[in-house]
């Protein structure tokens, strides 16, 4: 038992360990946003934030970390990110404070993606969150992962690290709805 607690350990700080920079080899991102502005970073990468516990734990007691790429993970598939991605969003009730009351208001939330590929076709996507198998691979089987958020991260043009939330795979985690950080698009630049 005390070997696979080890294990597990280890493991999670493997997971815990950010991946190298990836510099400027991915290129170049111009995240679109909901209020018709428009950032661009360098040397971005796709982070997907996940929860991981051991089974008979508690949500509690899990241990949040990042895994990134420059692929898209959706289900057991890797997408490469081709030339564009778009969020489609739908809405959904969520508890705001409004007026100094507490009322149930409709949010925009990530309902669909289309990517666009180098070849120029577009494809729908549905939002389905990444398998275990693309998030930690090496993990031992009864380490539980979850996909909470996925994000996208870069370098502004002055250095800055900046990150912007596209999708919740969790109804425990709610991105950004203010149009200033909702991301629309995303367009992958060479």
């Amino acid at each position: 038992m005390a070997g696979a607690a080890l294990g597990t350990a280890l493991w999670l700080a493997l997971l815990a360990t950010p991946a190298p920079a990836l510099g400027q080899e991915t290129g170049t991102v111009v995240v679109h946003l909901a209020d018709g502005s428009q950032v661009l970073l360098r040397g971005w990468s796709l982070s997907y934030e996940i929860s991981t516990r051991e089974q008979g734990q508690s949500l509690a007691q899990a241990t949040l970390s990042r895994r990134t790429s420059t692929a898209l993970w959706l289900g057991k598939k890797a997408y490469p990110t081709g030339t564009q991605l778009e969020i489609e969003y739908g809405t959904a009730e969520s508890e705001r404070e409004v007026d100094g009351a507490w009322r149930k208001v409709p949010v925009p939330v990530a309902a669909g993606l289309a990517l666009t590929g180098v070849d120029g076709k577009r494809g729908q996507l549905k939002i389905v969150p990444p398998d275990k198998t693309l998030l930690a691979p090496d993990a031992d089987k009864k380490l539980l992962v979850h996909p909470r958020t996925l994000e996208i991260l870069g370098d502004s043009l002055t250095g800055t690290r900046r990150s912007f939330c596209l999708l919740s795979f969790t109804s425990l985690v709610e991105c950004a709805d203010d149009p200033a950080f909702r991301v629309v698009r995303l367009e992958f630049l060479p």
